[in-house]
């Protein structure tokens, strides 16, 4: 899952687009989500800090067997199980 997002000059995430999602899954709102919550450090250019968009890809990963097995059905129990991964992309 790939997710662009606009970081503005004091770290928050203003905006987010899905690039490449599980569409209908509960995932695409749950990642978004887990990144408007992420503080991170602004970009900075000729050492002011600036608003810039990013791509951060997601990564899914569920706890383990027997968690996923006793899991309660629907997709709010989804989010509550699944661990977030975050890797930085920068160009």
């Amino acid at each position: 899952m790939m997710i662009q997002v606009f970081i503005d000059k004091i770290g928050r995430v203003m905006e987010t687009v899905i690039l490449q999602g599980f569409p209908n899954s509960g995932l695409d709102e749950a990642a978004a989500e887990a990144v408007r919550k992420t503080r991170f450090y602004p970009a900075k250019k000729r050492d002011r800090e600036i608003g810039v968009w990013m791509s951060i890809p997601v990564n899914f990963k569920l706890a383990d067997y027997v968690s996923f097995c006793r899991m309660p059905v629907g997709r709010k129990a989804l989010h509550q199980w699944a661990e977030f991964d975050f890797c930085l992309i920068y160009k």
